[in-house]
């Protein structure tokens, strides 16, 4: 009876383990809210940025004598308005993280990973045009003086925005899909690790 615990013992010890121990899962989750909590504070520092120098830009500058640059400046406050809400909504959204345990938090980030990236590019290509139009309108009265310029300035204007929507903002949702799916695959490996 011995012997064949003993051998049953040595087949034990002499297999490959490949399940890593729980401190190497807690360093990779350490890692991802620590990438996270990174990514979070550039990018919504970036968009808070650069919606006070939008609002101060605006205050600083309001030109009150020509309608074209009025609407130019209320279309770059509302941008900068919205860049800051919309930050500050999302900042919100994410304080309580780290409240979650490491499978809360996994399971949380899996969820709204190509949500979370596609909301992001939504909001940069829709400021990106209201700040377009807002710089063509800024300078309309001075384009309003030669056809020639105003013809050029608006299918310039047309081409920008039909780049961002049907070139560049494809380009960066298969991106983020490629990325989001290497993410995803490696936080489903450390849920089955840590089940």
């Amino acid at each position: 009876m011995k012997d064949n615990f003993d051998d049953i013992k040595d087949i034990w010890l002499s297999g490959d383990h490949q399940a890593p121990g729980i401190e190497t899962v807690k360093k990779e989750i350490l890692l991802l809210r620590k990438q996270k909590k990174e990514q979070m504070i550039r990018w919504y520092s970036g968009m808070v940025g650069f919606s006070f120098f939008i609002i101060s830009y605006v205050i600083y500058t309001d030109e009150l004598n020509s309608i074209y640059k009025s609407v130019s400046e209320f279309i770059l406050l509302f941008t900068g308005s919205f860049l800051l809400y919309d930050s500050w909504k999302s900042i919100r959204y994410h304080q309580k993280e780290h409240l979650l345990n490491g499978h809360e938090f996994l399971n949380k980030i899996r969820d709204e990973r190509i949500r979370g990236e596609n909301k992001r590019l939504i909001v940069s290509c829709i400021s990106s045009t209201w700040v377009t139009i807002a710089i063509f309108l800024y300078f309309f009265e001075t384009l309003l003086t030669s056809e020639k310029y105003l013809l050029i300035s608006s299918m310039l204007l047309i081409i920008i925005n039909m780049l961002v929507w049907v070139m560049i903002r494809p380009f960066y949702e298969k991106k983020n899909i490629k990325n989001s799916t290497a993410f995803i695959n490696t936080i489903e490996r450390l849920l089955k690790e840590i089940q």
